[in-house]
């Protein structure tokens, strides 16, 4: 649901749907590889995604 809300893209979820439909079912960490598994190709010309690498869309998407 919350990828549909934002069209495929994260920071286009408006900041109320995201609480509601996103905030609680964002995984703690990802591997790159488990992203492009799940999500298929990226077209996110500004950010790369390296099978290696590990990242942690839960605290990054979190208000601080």
């Amino acid at each position: 649901m919350c990828v549909q809300a934002g069209k495929g893209y994260l920071s286009a979820v408006p900041p109320g749907e995201f609480s509601q439909l996103c905030e609680g079912n964002l995984p703690i960490t990802m591997m790159g590889a488990d992203f492009l598994h799940q999500y298929g190709k990226h077209y996110d010309q500004q950010t790369q995604v390296s099978i290696s690498s590990q990242s942690c869309p839960a605290v990054l998407t979190s208000e601080h």
